[in-house]
């Protein structure tokens, strides 16, 4: 079943699930690499033969495969965080505004060397984090928003000289804590400040 139909010319890069009205039904926010009127959109799910297509940032460009849904600001609203291709140096998110079918706004969280293909949203000692691979510096990023998280990010560095893809947050070695995967790599946070 064909749930909607958007400009065939962009190349979607960007696919990520979740309920981003809070209705209860699962939505997908789409993504691709040129701007265009539905560049980066999500479909609201009516019912699962009904979907609604609403624009999220008709401008956004450039954007790498990955992407991820959080509540970035604590207002109880899903934002969406992507990061740019091998063109762009910069990692985004937007936040979705009271009305989830307008336009939302769009602040960098920071800018690095190009590429971020994947990113995921973890809990880290009781905070919602940002990780997510840099492949234009070959390093796993950790960004804490700040209180104001429109202004740039706290940046850290999990690891330097790695090549990788993808990231999943589990309890591997089953302690009771989740630990992260990224690419063919386990890294086990530190209770620690990621500055020391």
């Amino acid at each position: 079943m064909v749930i909607t139909r958007l400009n065939p010319q962009l190349n979607r890069t960007i696919c990520v699930v979740g309920d981003i009205n809070g209705d209860g039904r699962e939505d997908v926010v789409i993504g691709s690499r040129q701007r265009g009127e539905d560049s980066l959109v999500w479909l609201e799910q009516r019912v699962p033969e009904d979907w609604c297509v609403h624009l999220i940032d008709d401008d956004a460009e450039m954007l790498e495969s990955g992407g991820v849904l959080a509540d970035v600001n604590g207002d109880g609203r899903l934002d969406f965080i992507a990061g740019g291709d091998w063109r762009s140096p910069y990692l985004w998110w937007w936040e979705q505004l009271a009305n989830p079918s307008g336009k939302w706004r769009r602040h960098i969280i920071g800018e690095f060397s190009n590429k971020f293909h994947t990113q995921i949203w973890v809990n880290i000692n009781g905070e919602g984090e940002l990780v997510s691979w840099n492949q234009g510096q070959k390093s796993l990023l950790r960004l804490k928003p700040r209180d104001n998280p429109r202004e740039r990010w706290l940046a850290y560095f999990i690891a330097r000289d790695l090549e990788g893809e993808g990231l999943a947050w589990a309890d591997v070695d089953c302690d009771g804590k989740p630990e992260l995967i990224a690419g063919n790599y386990w890294f086990k946070p530190t209770v620690s400040d990621p500055e020391e």
